[in-house]
């Protein structure tokens, strides 16, 4: 969840923050992309030693969301900075 709320501020400062830091907010889409991906795992692992399976079942749903969701986000920020960056 924390990835997710990380991703507007990301989105400000590929927007309208400085020109020459266009490259640290494509790191950091990328890095909180990564972050999400590697919570997901560990969410799958937990949840494999849930007695209850219908919870795990549950918590996987809602970690798989917020990991589309940080994931398409970042992947729209590195594109619309790349478009920006791109001289051609």
């Amino acid at each position: 969840k924390t990835c997710r709320i990380t991703i507007p501020y990301i989105e400000i400062a590929a927007e309208k923050g400085n020109q020459n830091s266009l490259s640290d907010a494509g790191v950091a889409a990328s890095l909180i992309n990564t972050a999400a991906e590697g919570a997901f795992l560990n969410v799958m692992i937990n949840c494999t030693s849930l007695s209850n399976r219908i919870v795990g079942e549950e918590l996987l749903k809602k970690s798989e969301v917020i990991l589309d969701e940080v994931k398409s986000s970042s992947e729209k920020i590195i594109k619309n900075i790349k478009s920006k960056l791109n001289p051609v």
